[in-house]
Order: C-alpha cells, then structure tokens, then sequence
C-alpha cells in the first residue's frame, strides 16, 4: 500500500510540473501579473482595442462600454493636449484613458493597461505576448536615445504592422494607440 501512495504523489506531483512548464513556455517566459489583460489587447478595424474599448471611440461610445458614465475632465497635459481621466476598472482590469477633447464628442485617444504596484515589467516578455495579439511590433528608435536597443531603453515604443502604437513605461503600464512620450 506505501508504495502505491508513492507511486500516486509522483505523479501528481510530475502532472503539476508539466502543466506549471506548459504554461510559462506556451507564453513565452515567465506568467506576469497582468497577462490576463495583455489577451484583451487586439486590433480591430485597423485600429488598437482592448476588449470593447476601440482607440477612436467617442467619450459617449466609451460610457456606453463601460456601462457608467466618466467621470469630467481634468484639465489636458500641456505637452500633449490629451485629457487623462482617473483610472477605470473594466473586464476586470485598471485602465487609463486619454481622450483627444474635453467634450462627449472627444475621441478615445489610447488605453493603458496599468500595471500593479511592485508588479515585474519585464519588456521583452511584454513584447512577445503583445506580438501573440498584435503581429510583429517593430521598434521605434529614441531621438533622445540614439543607438539605443529596444530593451536598453527605460520606456520603448514600437508601432503595430497597421501603424498603432505601443508604449512600454514600467512606471505606468502598457499604453495602446495615439501615445504620447518624449
């Protein structure tokens, strides 16, 4: 009997392995805190979305998605003339979202995916789920930062084989859609 016992902790044990390395190797790296919301990320329509969120969505499309109204504007970065309105939960996950304007008709400018506090930002990880979802990313190289590498560099951009872009800002999340960064 002892040694039935055993033989069943094996292999529930050896199942268990299998199943922990199946997962980290069919993603492609380590399991980060916020892969459920990179698989939101898609492109619809040639533009970036997650989930029902579609870069280009009006403010009252947004509301009317997230099923709540948004709360006013704050007043817009001067850097970039975008309006960021405090953090949302939708699907489950803590977005940011920009907004070209200051009215209902203001368009839905890009969507962050925040990212938790004290979570990993591991960028070449964050790249290959974003390119599961997304294609090919191709690097988009820093004026401020020439001859600097993708992963050399602290917040790297890349743009989507149809145009739209990703942000990567470990202090932040993952931004998608009409970013805006130095």
């Amino acid at each position: 009997m002892p040694t039935l016992v055993f033989a069943g902790g094996a292999i529930l044990v050896l199942a268990g392995l299998m199943i922990v390395t199946a997962c980290t190797s069919a993603g492609g790296g380590r399991i980060l805190p916020y892969d459920e919301a990179l698989r939101q990320v898609h492109e619809r329509g040639g533009g970036l979305a997650f989930g029902g969120l579609r870069v280009g969505m009006s403010r009252a499309e947004v509301e009317r998605e997230l099923g709540a109204r948004l709360p006013p504007f704050p007043g817009a970065d001067p850097l970039c003339d975008y309006h960021y309105l405090p953090p949302v939960d939708y699907l489950g996950h803590e977005l940011g979202l920009a907004f070209t304007g200051s009215t209902q008709s203001a368009r839905l400018a890009s969507v962050t995916i925040l990212i938790p506090a004290g979570a990993p930002f591991d960028a070449p990880t964050l790249v290959d789920r974003l390119e599961s979802r997304l294609g090919r990313l191709e690097f988009q190289p820093s004026n401020n930062a020439p001859g600097q590498g993708p992963y050399q560099m602290r917040r790297p951009v890349f743009r989507t084989e149809n145009g739209g872009t990703v942000f990567l800002n470990p202090d932040r999340g993952v931004s998608i859609g009409e970013v805006c960064y130095d």
